[in-house]
């Protein structure tokens, strides 16, 4: 893999681990109901968005790691679902009103930042 497409992939990954974070940490506070860290990570995995970020970070994690990418075929349908994440959230979902400042951070990394860098593999 030339640098390039190594370095993005890692920034990536990166993105990932940040907005994951930031979705866990902001759940801890806004909805203490589900303090339990189990609590948070099954609420979070009914969701199209959370997995299709996390199979997003996976792959990219492991291309960095690697360096060697995923099949193109693979590749192709990541990206077609970062697509879908995008769209659907800014055509149906988006408001412009976040609850704190890591949902806000989260939500710009899971549907805007991270499938815009997925599509630019």
């Amino acid at each position: 893999m030339p640098r390039l497409a190594l370095q993005t992939a890692a920034l990536i990954a990166l993105l990932e681990v940040i907005a994951f974070g930031a979705t866990f940490v902001d759940d801890l506070f806004v909805r203490p109901e589900r303090s339990v860290p189990f609590g948070i990570i099954w609420a979070k995995v009914l969701y199209f968005t959370i997995l299709t970020n996390a199979l997003a970070g996976l792959a990219f994690a492991h291309a960095a790691w690697r360096r060697t990418p995923w099949g193109d075929g693979w590749l192709a349908a990541l990206t077609l679902w970062m697509g879908i994440v995008a769209v659907v959230f800014h055509l149906l979902l988006a408001d412009e009103r976040a609850r704190t400042t890591l949902d806000w951070i989260a939500n710009g990394l899971f549907h805007t930042i991270c499938p815009a860098l997925v599509s630019q593999r």
